[in-house]
């Protein structure tokens, strides 16, 4: 039996799709009734758990020979992000024990090598020594590098011929992933044995500067799009003007900032892999879904 958590989420419904693709028996997570039997009409088990509730998780987890899990975010909106994730991180843990699972795939996130001074991932070390202690499983960690999907937030903007970032300069490369390269390494690492801990790093096709994606997105789209590199140190005011928590904002000034001092990046010393599908598809799909 395959667990999937978080299975209404980006990678986590990708990742249930491609095991029902793969003829796998599977188990989502979800926290609605809606999503459960959606689920539920595609072949899968569904189970209903919130990570804050131990006995429901660990019931959702019982039988699992392998599970993925996601730590949950919270909304931009709410503050205290770091705290929220290490609990629920811990919550899980021992819902994985108790279940005894014996191997879980973890979703994790490139700069996770570091405990501090990486903003809204800083949780990420954390939450991996917790599963790596407290989970009693072989933990896989998986470590992508920037969604490229973070870039939807931008789709009105690039309609309208601009492509604003504060990541620059413009023809700098940054190291980036789509989540269909995400769910797709995710799932070979549920469906391949493992007998020790290991740390995946994940980056895509290629590396991606900010004009490289306003050409993509101009390709894509039949008009220009001009980049435009915002200065860094407005970051977190732009951020609560459009309703982000303080909180929040100030940990994405972070994560950017350190992205640009190269503070921020996947582990040099381990190994990387790479996705395959590249910008324009990850692109693409964004706008098809836009």
């Amino acid at each position: 039996m395959y667990v999937v958590t978080c299975a209404t989420g980006r990678t986590g419904a990708s990742v249930a799709r491609l095991l029902l693709e793969a003829g796998r028996k599977i188990r989502v997570v979800v926290r609605k009734n809606d999503a459960a039997e959606r689920f539920r009409a595609r072949g899968a088990e569904a189970a209903l758990a919130d990570y804050a509730d131990v006995p429901a998780m660990t019931e959702a987890l019982r039988g699992a020979t392998v599970a993925y899990v996601i730590p949950p975010p919270l909304p931009v909106t709410e503050s205290g992000h770091h705290a929220y994730r290490v609990e629920r991180t811990r919550t899980l843990a021992a819902a994985i024990r108790a279940a005894g699972v014996p191997r879980i795939v973890s979703l994790s996130s490139f700069a996770a090598q570091h405990p501090d001074g990486t903003g809204m991932i800083k949780s990420c070390h954390t939450c991996e020594r917790i599963l790596d202690e407290e989970s009693g499983a072989i933990v896989t960690h998986l470590r992508p590098a920037f969604f490229l999907e973070n870039w939807a937030a931008q789709l009105p903007a690039v309609r309208d011929g601009v492509l604003p970032s504060f990541l620059g300069p413009i023809d700098r490369k940054f190291t980036m992933v789509g989540t269909a390269d995400i769910a797709s390494v995710a799932t070979r690492l549920l469906l391949e044995p493992a007998n020790d801990r290991r740390i995946v790093q994940l980056a895509g096709a290629d590396e991606y500067s900010v004009g490289d994606l306003a050409a993509t997105f101009a390709r894509l789209l039949g008009r220009h799009v001009e980049p435009m590199v915002l200065p860094i140190e407005t970051m977190a005011d732009e951020l609560t003007a459009r309703g982000f928590s303080r909180d929040t904002a100030t940990n994405y000034q972070e994560l950017f900032g350190g992205m640009m001092t190269g503070h921020v990046a996947l582990d040099a010393s381990l190994p990387i892999q790479r996705g395959t599908l590249g910008l324009a598809y990850s692109l693409g799909v964004m706008l098809a879904a836009s």
